[in-house]
């Protein structure tokens, strides 16, 4: 788990894929990419993630661009979501950013500074409360995506092409 502040974003104008769950929530600024082939603008208080096997592409950010980035492996990733009913929405999302008002951005900022800290401390239980952090990071993402309503019903409707994808990208 890596919790990086990043002032501005490298653009190599190259397609990258990452074998980790990458995390970006956007302060200011703006971002030019791709991902998976589709143009996506990062703006402020935007969360986006980029998921294992996914490509992105950065084509440019403004000068004031500033995110906080959290990176996590893919085991770990499946170690935290085993405790969460709806993690197949992370398998495949055509697009990865969710804007947020400015009251969920501040709350998100409390967990996610939070994480800075204990990610920081020498403590036996550091990463069991990491995990706890990590799990409200990624509740919160998805009471604030989606509402307090059933997923299911969405998911459904997408699972087709959600599976498909996932297969071509694994295969």
């Amino acid at each position: 788990i890596l919790i990086e502040d990043v002032s501005s974003m490298p653009v190599y104008n190259e397609p990258y894929t990452t074998p980790n769950y990458v995390f970006c929530i956007n302060h200011s600024g703006q971002m030019d990419a791709e991902y998976d082939s589709n143009r996506v603008v990062f703006k402020p208080h935007d969360v986006s993630v980029v998921y294992p096997k996914h490509i992105i592409c950065a084509h440019s950010s403004s000068p004031d661009y500033h995110a906080t980035v959290i990176v996590m492996s893919a085991e770990k990733f499946a170690t935290v979501s085993n405790h969460v009913a709806h993690t197949d929405r992370f398998e495949y999302d055509q697009n990865p950013a969710c804007t947020l008002s400015e009251e969920q951005y501040r709350d998100m900022m409390i967990i996610v500074e939070a994480l800075r800290t204990m990610s920081r401390l020498e403590t036996p239980m550091r990463m069991d409360i990491l995990q706890a952090f990590l799990l409200s990071l990624m509740e919160m993402l998805h009471v604030f995506r989606y509402g307090t309503s059933d997923r299911h019903l969405h998911m459904q409707h997408n699972s087709l092409s959600r599976r498909f994808h996932d297969a071509v990208i694994e295969h």
